[in-house]
C-alpha cells in the first residue's frame, strides 16, 4: 500500500509539474505576445510622431518663407519709395531750374524795356526765395514719405 501511495504521490507531483509548466509556457507565450503587440504600439507612435515632427518642420519652413518673402516685399516698397522720393527731387530740382532759367529770361527783358532797377531786383529776390521753398517743400514730403510705416 505505501507504494501505491508513493506511486500516486508521485503521479501527483508530476501532473503538478506538467501543470505549472503548461502555466508557465502559457505565461510566456503571453508575455511575448504582449512584448510584440506593445513594440507594434510602439513603432507606430514613433512613426506618427516623425509624420507629425516632419509636418512641423514644413510648416515653420512655410512660415519661414512667408516672413522672408514679407521683409523682401517691404524692402522693395520701402527702396521703390525712396527711388520716387528722389525722382520727384531730381523733377523739381529740373522744374526749379526751369523757372529760374524763364526769370532770369524775363528780369533780362524788364531790364532791357527800361524797368527801373529797384523793381526788378525784388522780382528777382522773390523768384528765389519762392523756388527755394517749393524744393524744401518736396523733399520734405519725401521724406516723410519714406518713413516707415
Amino acid at each position: 500500500m505505501e507504494e501505491s501511495l508513493r506511486l500516486e504521490r508521485k503521479k501527483q507531483q508530476e501532473a503538478k509539474e506538467f501543470t505549472i509548466a503548461a502555466e508557465a509556457k502559457k505565461m510566456k507565450e503571453e508575455f511575448f505576445a504582449n512584448l510584440e503587440a506593445q513594440k507594434e504600439i510602439d513603432r507606430k507612435l514613433k512613426a506618427e510622431e516623425e509624420a507629425a515632427y516632419q509636418r512641423n518642420r514644413q510648416h515653420i519652413v512655410q512660415l519661414q518663407d512667408q516672413i522672408r518673402d514679407k521683409e523682401k516685399q517691404k524692402l522693395k516698397e520701402l527702396k521703390d519709395r525712396i527711388d520716387q522720393g528722389f525722382k520727384q527731387v531730381d523733377e523739381a530740382n529740373f522744374e526749379r531750374d526751369c523757372v529760374k532759367e524763364i526769370m532770369k529770361r524775363k528780369i533780362e527783358e524788364l531790364s532791357k524795356i527800361g524797368v527801373p532797377e529797384k523793381y526788378w531786383r525784388e522780382v528777382e529776390r522773390q523768384s528765389h526765395r519762392i523756388g527755394n521753398d517749393e524744393v524744401k517743400k518736396a523733399i520734405r514730403s519725401q521724406v516723410l514719405a519714406a518713413r516707415p510705416k
